[in-house]
């Protein structure tokens, strides 16, 4: 009687706790776990996870089907190992989906009953641990967003942030599984966009890709991130650069591109999954803003330690020019006196040399002061030709001696421009040497065309080369700040990124010119007429043309 009693009330325990109680038999069949298992009460187990249970399945069928599928795997796993390794137990915590779609975090102890080698008697207890897992998820949640805001704060270099995105994995994939993960950063103004994936323990960059994935495109037209579920959607959305066996993919969109992670499995990811990936996607924005604070302020300064090199060439030049003005005219006036007492022929043909050579250093000093001035002049009017002329007669020895011949081909009496001297012969310098690069890193010798004519509304200029060249993709980013085609270390990729700000402040354009079949590269710049401008700046280029004229005639 006592055994009865007992019995019912155990009996109305397990119908009316909310648990759910299984017992099973597994055996080991051509290396598979075939499980059949028994649900001790489904009434019990509803009360825990609701489920919709077919009218030909158990409740154990749909709770098969309820468990999430990163959970299943986990699950086969350790079930598979406990069992192979004859443990007497094992304990986990599962995901599960009810019949409403809410996620449910299980806790299970299993202990198990060796019958024979290859088979197994199994008893389970499943209980609710909701709310303590939701609480640990959320902790360690804000552990790993911190620990990437801390990465972002430590960004002193571009360079940086990889760092970031190394941290974004690693803490990442402590909340959430998946097989693939990384970052694509998108430029929407040059249409292209960079990836950073982990590949073994560290991350990789690709190359800069031409064509920016309608995927990427509309998650962040939409700020909305894409899910593609199955194998289908991949296909639908397919970027090329995907590993093909991804059958779920989700694309997160933050400030600077995408947060992307992947499964090899179909229906990878649950809401939750989702919303965990959207909030480190927002701490991306953070590192995306710093990154671009770093382009800028790197940009500041190497346009600062510009100013500051030119202020002191002009210093330098000052001080050279009035130092060697001094010899020159001893040795000038000496020659003309020697020249006055009618020298023997032999020794005059000597002095009238002695007295050219003297001429000409004069010249050459006369246009270091000129360039010195240049570089602190406000803009005015001025013929973009003679400016040009100068720069080329300033560097035109240095080049030579390195097997680099400037051919001048500038065109007289074209229409004046408004703009800085100093600044546009900086641009120059800039291309002169860019060129000169081109043509010495192939180990050869080479020419340096410069020429000049006018539009209807625009003073060009071209430079043109017979060097290595710019491909389609370098030309699309060759204006960018920090993009070289140089061997690391050999180039900052500021040159000509400095050069495009210089030609947009004066109104104008510079470009490099479609090859036409020809060797090398040809930048141009565009600049706009001086129509309209200030006269008396027009006054003042005018007096200072004079002023260089009769300077050279003396």
């Amino acid at each position: 009687m006592i055994t009865v009693e007992r019995g019912e009330a155990l009996q109305h325990l397990v119908q009316n706790a909310r648990c759910l109680l299984w017992s099973a038999r597994v055996e080991e069949r051509e290396g598979r776990m075939v499980w059949q298992r028994e649900i001790a009460s489904e009434e019990a187990a509803q009360r825990l996870l609701p489920l919709e249970v077919g009218a030909n399945e158990t409740y154990d069928a749909a709770w098969q089907r309820s468990f999430h599928p990163e959970s299943r795997a986990l699950m086969e796993r350790k079930s598979s190992f406990a069992l192979r390794s004859g443990s007497n137990g094992y304990a986990q915590d599962f995901r599960c989906l009810d019949a409403y779609g809410h996620t449910h975090w299980l806790h299970e102890d299993v202990s198990i009953c060796n019958v024979s080698p290859d088979c197994w008697n199994l008893s389970g207890v499943c209980v609710g641990i909701g709310d303590h897992k939701l609480f640990e998820e959320r902790a360690n949640l804000g552990v790993a967003l911190e620990k990437v805001r801390n990465a972002v704060l430590k960004m002193d270099a571009e360079e940086d942030w990889l760092q970031v995105v190394e941290v974004v994995h690693c803490e990442l994939r402590m909340l959430v599984v998946y097989d693939f993960c990384g970052v694509n950063m998108v430029n929407r103004a040059t249409g292209t966009y960079r990836a950073y994936s982990l590949v073994g323990s560290a991350i990789e960059q690709s190359p800069t890709m031409q064509t920016i994935p309608p995927v990427f495109e509309h998650a962040m037209e939409t700020g909305e991130t894409v899910y593609r579920r199955d194998r289908d959607e991949v296909g639908a959305w397919r970027v090329v650069e995907e590993q093909t066996d991804l059958q779920s993919i989700v694309d997160t969109p933050f400030l600077g591109g995408t947060l992307v992670i992947g499964s090899f499995a179909a229906e990878a990811f649950s809401p939750v999954d989702i919303e965990i990936v959207e909030q480190f996607a927002q701490v991306l924005n953070e590192g995306h803003r710093r990154l671009l604070d770093l382009q800028r302020l790197a940009l500041q300064e190497r346009q600062l330690i510009q100013v500051q090199r030119l202020e002191l060439v002009d210093q330098l030049t000052a001080g050279l020019a009035h130092e060697l003005n001094n010899p020159l005219t001893q040795i000038m006036g000496y020659a003309q006196l020697i020249l006055r007492r009618n020298p023997v022929d032999e020794y005059k043909q000597w002095v009238e040399e002695i007295f050219r050579g003297s001429m000409n250093a004069t010249a050459i000093v006369r246009r270091l002061q000129l360039f010195a001035q240049e570089q602190s002049a406000g803009k005015q009017v001025i013929d973009l030709s003679d400016v040009a002329r100068r720069v080329v007669e300033l560097v035109r020895h240095h080049f030579a001696e390195r097997g680099v011949e400037l051919v001048d081909e500038l065109k007289g009496n074209l229409p004046t421009v408004f703009a800085q001297p100093g600044q546009i012969q900086q641009l120059l310098l800039h291309l002169f040497n860019n060129s000169l690069d081109s043509i010495t890193g192939s180990n050869r010798r080479g020419h340096i065309w410069v020429r000049s004519h006018s539009t209807g509304q625009h003073v060009v200029l071209e430079v043109r080369d017979d060097g290595s060249g710019i491909d389609a993709e370098q030309r699309a980013h060759i204006f960018e700040p920090f993009f070289t085609t140089k061997d690391f270390g050999k180039g900052k990729g500021l040159s000509l990124s400095v050069c495009y700000g210089i030609a947009r402040e004066h109104g104008g354009e510079i470009y490099v010119a479609k090859d036409n079949g020809q060797e090398g590269a040809c930048f141009v710049l565009e600049l706009p007429l001086a129509t309209g401008k200030d006269p008396n700046v027009a006054l003042n280029y005018t007096r200072n043309k004079s002023e260089e004229m009769g300077n050279n005639g003396k």
